[in-house]
């Protein structure tokens, strides 16, 4: 065997394994970057209506009352999470504002249990306040991708909006 083919016969897979090893550095480096990259805001229930708005930049109705927010983002992924009550013409009016141009139709039991799907396990603290899964003769609106959704119990008068991506 001559010594070029002896030379490629090493040489090839040792470049395999090195790239290898280069691959997992790289991806590990990444999750670990990710992961680091986690800002969870979870604050404690707020007061006012203006107090909630001033804080996470979403407007609320003046009659918004038991205001819950919370949200994480970690590079691009993110999810933001809003319930408050009010009187149901209130709730309705606003999730209007919250998905502009979107209808609000009644939510089928069938979808509205898909709808339901929890945040990611482990980020947040608390997210009981987040009961969507009680809500009884619920409307709704919206979805998808960087799209609003929001929710309306109509026999509790609770507004529920998420985004997500």
């Amino acid at each position: 065997m001559s010594r070029r083919t002896l030379l490629l016969l090493v040489a090839i897979p040792a470049v395999i394994f090195a790239g290898g090893i280069v691959a997992l550095i790289a991806i590990r480096a990444t999750a670990t970057a990710i992961m680091s990259d986690l800002r969870v805001y979870e604050p404690a229930a707020f007061a006012t209506a203006l107090e909630a708005s001033q804080a996470c930049r979403i407007p609320l109705p003046p009659e918004a009352t038991n205001i819950r927010v919370a949200g994480w983002s970690a590079g691009v992924a993110h999810e933001e999470y809003l319930r408050f009550e009010a009187p149901v013409a209130v709730c309705l009016k606003h999730a209007a504002i919250l998905v502009p141009g979107a209808m609000l139709a009644p939510v089928p039991t069938d979808r509205f249990a898909a709808d339901q799907r929890p945040p990611q396990s482990g980020i947040f603290r608390d997210l009981s306040w987040f009961d969507l899964a009680v809500a009884q003769n619920v409307v709704g609106a919206g979805g998808g991708s960087q799209c609003p959704q929001v929710w309306v119990d109509q026999n509790r008068g609770v507004l529920y909006f998420r985004i997500a991506d």
